[in-house]
């Protein structure tokens, strides 16, 4: 009997090996507008950061940004192929026993420089931002992964007050709300946030749940909260983060902090996450006299935002960062220093020390994280 028990333990033990969840860092960059290795693939360790690749795309241009489907078996890639070219976007079915990707369609962006993809909670929508010739594209996933084509396509007109960088729309993010009814699309050009209400037949701007910005703010990238009950964005032009309350579909303004360790002449703020426990956020800042993640302490009552202090990325040019599912690292992509930079994240404080774990990679823009049992 004990033998026999001792058998079933074993069995057990085994068993749970076997399927044990195994998380994969995925890294995206620039290729000199050429076919090249594109999106990297590491096998990740959630307790000591360390990590090995196993596997890649080798002929891909500028996967700039990508996002996967919530069970990591497709992967969906803007390629930018530069200003006066349409972009793509391509999709990848990935096998995450074989490490392998199956090129499986690649459509036009309906614009010039897509810089973002998002997909809606149910793996239904897929939206792409154009930069340039700007536009938002919402596409159907369908069943096999792939897009539906012909998507439904946004452009906005106009400009705002700061005529260098704002002298047209430029779409640069989008982000479904929780409940995968609204997409909101963050335009730099025009210090608005348009949303598209995705319960008609056809998705259509919303003016109800659309938000008009500070002038000159520049808003870039944007990002719920765990909760669902507050909303945050990291505005490239002045160097701030805008927090929001967020209300069946309504985003009401609640407070702006600066993001810089430092005032400048310009400002170049790209990225915003929220760490999984939901108590700090974290903005990266750009330019050669900066370079640094700044971490913020949110409060769980009202969603304002207390600063704690900022983090050298020890690169230049933090385009995108990420922080692990387990939340016990955070890693930064220095676009023009070709690294990606690991830190511990100090679950109790927010803040960041470096390991010395390092990627080198050409032009890294994009990591995401997925796990896979």
């Amino acid at each position: 009997m004990k033998y026999y028990s001792f058998l079933s333990a074993i069995s057990f033990l085994l068993s749970i090996t076997m399927h044990a969840q195994k998380t994969y860092l995925f890294a995206g960059g620039y290729t000199k507008d050429q076919k090249g290795e594109g999106i990297q693939v590491f096998e990740f360790d959630t307790e000591n950061g360390h990590v090995s690749k196993v596997s890649s795309i080798d002929d891909i241009v500028n996967a700039g940004y990508f996002e996967l489907n919530s069970e990591g078996t497709y992967l969906y890639t803007c390629n930018d192929l530069g200003w006066e070219k349409e972009g793509k976007v391509s999709v990848y079915a990935f096998n995450s026993q074989t490490l392998s990707f199956d090129l499986k369609q690649q459509l036009n962006s309906e614009g010039h420089n897509p810089c973002h993809v998002a997909i809606d909670g149910k793996n239904q929508k897929l939206a792409i931002s154009n930069y340039t010739q700007s536009s938002g594209a919402v596409f159907n996933i369908l069943s096999n992964g792939n897009l539906k084509e012909q998507p439904t396509v946004f452009k906005f007109e106009g400009n705002s007050i700061m005529k260098s960088r704002q002298e047209a729309s430029h779409v640069h993010s989008a982000n479904f709300s929780p409940d995968s009814k609204l997409l909101y699309l963050q335009d730099l050009g025009l210090d608005k946030i348009h949303a598209i209400c995705l319960t008609k037949n056809e998705p259509e701007v919303s003016k109800k749940y659309s938000l008009k910005t500070t002038e000159g703010a520049g808003p870039r990238h944007f990002t719920f909260h765990p909760n669902g009950k507050f909303a945050y964005t990291i505005n490239e032009l002045n160097g701030t983060v805008s927090s929001y309350c967020y209300k069946k579909g309504r985003l009401k303004e609640i407070d702006t902090d600066f993001s810089y360790s430092k005032k400048q002449d310009s400002y170049g703020s790209a990225d915003i996450h929220i760490s999984p426990d939901g108590k700090f956020l974290y903005t990266s800042n750009r330019w050669e006299n900066e370079n640094t993640i700044a971490i913020f302490k949110i409060d769980s009552k009202n969603g304002n935002l207390e600063l704690v202090g900022h983090q050298s990325t020890h690169g230049d040019h933090p385009r995108n960062f990420v922080i692990d599912p387990s939340g016990n690292f955070l890693l930064v992509a220095n676009r023009n220093t070709n690294n990606i930079v690991f830190f511990k994240r100090d679950q109790t404080t927010g803040l960041l020390t470096k390991t010395e774990q390092e990627i080198k990679m050409n032009e890294p823009t994009c990591l995401k994280f997925q796990s896979y049992r």
